[in-house]
Parts: structure tokens; sequence; C-alpha cells
């Protein structure tokens, strides 16, 4: 009998008994399933939040303010005045609902000025960003993210059109580019205004945040230390404030990947070990039903190895299978969850084989004592079995 045979065989083994087959493999593929889209997920929203962070300058430094004391324009000028620093920018931010003929939608509104678009690295798709006079006017102006754009006036231009905040209306002065075409920015779901706009009008008083940008990015946590002493001498506490920068953000991101690859080895390791005790225990109950084949077979002069590659091959190819398997649902059932998070679809196929060879290698250590069992039974002690 040669290898093909007994493949053959196994094969044979596994079509006959289906439900057991099925229910072994299933644990499988749930086990392997389970680690493809927890790390697909996982990249996916990861990758995007890479690029969001990318898409703006390593310079960058964001000051949010939590505490009752309040920033005004006097701190952003104090601020400015750091020779270290080459453009600030404030933020006033809410959410409310938005409307434009019979489409109501709620949106985040940002109150800021004309540093914003430079210091964050925005580009303009058509009209123009705010102007020191829109400020210094307080004029019922706004720019829409590239998504509202779409969502208010899909296919058509928006520039000069007239939308309701608050009952009150507001001239669309200019649309933003998308800040990246492979997944949905927060940012491009925003509507931006001159923030004394919004604190007259909106009645949106306090300066909720503040973009700075490093003269270099060899100075921002030089321009980063200034900001913290300026807030600490003005008698806010250390909670009434959060100030950090783009690189850090990244840098942070990029030291918890090894956290989550130790999470993902972990949840693999135990998945696919309740699975190959699974496959042991099926392989052992095949074993007990089959005594008696495998004592005539020995009888007959088939060798013990042959035996033991039969019963390996069969558990082999059910965790194949279910890796397989496991691998398709992983990676399909991601898509949709990634879709409606507006996260992109990123596939790790290095996890993937991995997760593959995984569930083959279970099948195999678990395969190997209901095989090797098979092949040590005795010709005479198989034959009496019932």
């Amino acid at each position: 009998m040669n290898l093909f045979q007994i493949i053959k065989m196994a094969l044979g083994e596994i079509k006959a008994n289906k439900l057991r087959s099925f229910l072994t493999i299933l644990g499988i593929s749930i086990g392997t399933a389970s680690v493809i889209l927890f790390v697909t997920i996982s990249m996916g929203s990861r990758q995007s939040m890479y690029k969001s962070f990318e898409a703006k300058p390593l310079d960058l430094i964001n000051a949010n303010i939590y505490g009752d004391k309040k920033v005004n324009e006097f701190d952003i000028k104090a601020i400015k005045s750091n020779e270290n620093i080459n453009n600030i920018s404030p933020e006033i931010s809410d959410s409310t609902t938005v409307s434009y003929e019979k489409k109501d939608s709620n949106k985040s509104i940002v109150g800021t000025d004309e540093n914003y678009a430079k210091i964050n690295n925005r580009k303009i798709k058509s009209g123009r960003f705010i102007m020191p006079i829109d400020n210094d006017k307080t004029t019922k102006v706004v720019v829409l993210g590239n998504k509202v754009a779409n969502e208010l006036f899909p296919g058509t231009d928006a520039i000069g059109k007239t939308i309701s905040i608050k009952s009150i209306p507001y001239k669309i002065i200019g649309v933003l580019d998308k800040i990246d075409e492979s997944y949905d920015s927060p940012e491009d779901d925003t509507i931006y205004m001159p923030y004394k706009t919004a604190q007259t009008v909106l009645g949106l008083s306090d300066i909720t945040k503040i973009n700075v940008q490093a003269s270099s990015q060899d100075n921002v946590t030089d321009v980063m230390e200034a900001v913290k002493a300026h807030f600490t001498k003005k008698g806010m506490k250390q909670n009434d404030f959060y100030v950090t920068s783009n690189k850090e953000m990244i840098d942070s991101m990029k030291s918890m990947d090894a956290i989550m690859d130790l999470m993902v080895g972990a949840i693999a390791s135990v998945s696919l070990f309740v699975a190959g005790i699974g496959i042991m225990n099926m392989m052992l109950v095949s074993v007990t039903e089959r005594t008696k084949e495998i004592g005539i077979r020995k009888a007959l002069g088939s060798p013990r190895k042959f035996i033991l590659v039969q019963f390996l091959v069969e558990s082999l190819t059910i965790s194949f299978i279910g890796g397989i398997v496991g691998s398709l649902i992983g990676i399909f059932g991601s898509m949709p969850i990634l879709s409606s998070m507006g996260a992109e679809f990123y596939i790790a196929w290095d996890v993937v084989f991995a997760s593959v060879g995984f569930a083959v290698f279970m099948g195999v250590v678990f395969g190997i004592s209901p095989a090797n069992k098979a092949s040590k039974l005795q010709p005479i002690v198989a034959l009496k079995s019932e």
C-alpha cells in the first residue's frame, strides 16, 4: 500500500463520518476565524489610525483643555510669542444638527482660524478656507469636510449654498479634500467655521483645544514643555489639560503593537489548543470504533507505520480544512465590520498563513496519540473487540 492509497483511505473515513468530521472542522474553523477576525479588525483600525496621524506633520502639538480654568485669546497670544512656535490655532468644538433643505444630520462643529489648515496639513478641494477677516467680522460662513459635502450635496457643488446650524443660516465658502481615500476620518465628517462666529452665534465661549506647530521637529519637546508651563502658571492643574504631539501619538501606537501581537498569540494558542483537543477526542473515538478493522489489517500484514500515517493524515486533513475554512470566515467576516467602522480593509497574510500552519501543527500534535494507539493495537486483541 503506497502513500496515495493511505491518503485516499483517510479521506474516505472522513467522508464516511460526515457529522463527526464536520463538528471537529467547525471547532478548528471557529478558533482560526476568531484569530483572523481579531487581527484583521485590529490591524485595519490601526492602519486607519496610523494614516490619520501620518497625514499630519510630526511638528504638530495638540493641547486639550478640560478643567474649569478657561483659555482665551490672551493665552493664544502668550503661547504664540515663543520663538520655537511657527503657528498656533484655537479650536472650539460642539456637535449639533445641520440642515439643508429636507436633510438633517448630526455633525461635529469646529470653530477655528486661518492657521488650522496649515498646521493640520489640510488641503482645499474647492473654494477657500477661513480667513482673518471672517473672524474679525464674525461672518456666518462654513467650510465642509469632504464627507459632509458628499452627504449633503451628492454630485453637486456645495460652494455658495446655505446650510442651517441651530436654525441659523451659514454660507458655504469651501470644501476640504479627503484626508485619505482608503478610509473615513472623523475630520472629514466635520464642519469648520470662524471661532469668533462660534463664540458669538453658537454660544461656544470656551476654547477647548489649541493646535501648535513647532518651528522644527527638534523643538517639539521644548514647545510642549513651554505650553504646559503656561497652563501651570495660569493656575491650571495637571488634570485640567493634556498636551501631546503627533509624533508622540504615533510612537505610542507603535509601542501598543507589541502588546497587541502578544494578545493575538495568546488568543490563537488558546483557541487552537481547544480545537486540537477536539481533534484528539474525535480520533480516539475513531480508533475505538475501528479497532476490529485495524486488527484485520494488521493480521493481513499491514505495517504499523501505514496505520500510523493513515490516522495522522486524517487528523492533518481535518485540521487543514478547518484552518482554511476559518481563515476565509475571518477574512470575509471582517469586511462588513471594518466597512461599518470606516476603517481600511487589511489582510495580515503572515497571520493567516501562521494560523493555518498552527492549526495543522495542532492536528499533528493531537493526532499523534490516537494514531500511535491505533498502530500499536495487537491483532489478536483487536479482533476480539466488539
